[in-house]
């Protein structure tokens, strides 16, 4: 029932592929330890990369972990224990997912039974970047079940002194078809507003348009919500091929924040979890301060449940 197969790629990359019965998952370690495919019961719930170059790329960010920050940092710029630093601007005129998505993990245990397979990995960053002089080290874990996935993925202060601190993931999940088509249900959330450059105003509405399941047809969406401080957030996508059931962690340190984003081709969504806001390094900095030896973060997972019609 597990199987576990390393392959070597171009490029020095690595491809380790995991299954459980009739659902399986890539990883590539060598880019962040990028989750590249989610089968689950013969579906392939994710877009993802098909060639070498894209990996080495990853244009659009597909599944790719998000760290030291997620989402946007305003002009790159932010101070820490009054020093300035300045990002590299990567999406003009903001600097935007970090710089993890580049960075080579380590798997560091690999574990089969017969409820899961599981596969770990760590990376430990030691001030590598002058805009960026602090030292962590991230951890994920992989878990793979017979019709769901549980990801556990946290970062640790390895520094002397606090550090600022945020972590995201970046998947665009998609169950086939154009997303005009698939329904939306997600609980009321509180919407950031923000500006032209995408950068909160500080005002927050509420949000509360999906929370009857209801299609998506032309609803646009690049959108940022602080969720309910509750155990776990959960909200669900839908087509006549069935239901994709996503939550994430809630609670002190872990990942309070999601971002949903529709891109133009209109074929997927993604569903990011975050620890903290847009624009965190610069507008909440208690919420990205991690102390000394202190962690932050938490799980996420997704379940498809296939519609068999009669």
């Amino acid at each position: 029932m597990n199987k576990y197969n390393v392959e070597n790629l171009a490029d020095n990359l690595t491809k380790h592929t995991l299954s459980f019965g009739a659902s399986s998952i890539e990883i590539i370690p060598e880019k962040g330890a990028l989750l590249n495919s989610l089968i689950i019961n013969h579906q392939q719930l994710l877009d993802h990369y098909n060639q070498i170059e894209e990996l080495q790329t990853l244009d659009w960010a597909k599944s790719a972990l998000l760290f030291p920050f997620p989402n946007r940092l305003k002009d790159g710029k932010y101070s820490w224990e009054n020093v300035p630093y300045q990002f590299p601007i990567n999406l003009p005129p903001n600097a935007i997912h970090g710089f993890g998505l580049f960075e080579p993990f380590t798997v560091i245990d690999t574990e089969f039974n017969s409820y899961f397979s599981k596969i770990s990995l760590s990376y430990i960053y030691n001030k590598k970047y002058s805009f960026y002089p602090f030292k962590f080290e991230v951890t994920i874990s992989y878990i793979l079940f017979e019709n769901s996935l549980k990801v556990n993925y946290f970062a640790k202060n390895m520094d002397n002194h606090p550090i600022p601190m945020g972590l995201g993931w970046h998947p665009y999940f998609s169950i086939g078809g154009n997303v005009a088509e698939w329904y939306l249900r997600m609980p009321p959330t509180k919407k950031i507003e923000v500006d032209e450059n995408m950068i909160p105003t500080g005002k927050t509405a509420k949000f509360s348009a999906f929370e009857k399941e209801k299609k998506i047809e032309n609803t646009e969406l690049d959108t940022c919500f602080k969720v309910e401080e509750k155990e776990n957030f959960e909200m669900e996508i839908r087509n006549d091929k069935g239901i994709l059931k996503y939550w994430q962690s809630v609670g002190n340190k872990k990942f309070n924040l999601v971002q949903l984003f529709i891109p133009p081709k209109r074929s997927c969504i993604a569903i990011e979890p975050m620890t903290c806001g847009i624009d965190a390094f610069n507008q909440d900095k208690n919420m990205v301060s991690l102390g000394v030896g202190e962690v932050l973060g938490g799980s996420f997972g997704v379940e498809w449940m296939e519609i068999k019609l009669n």
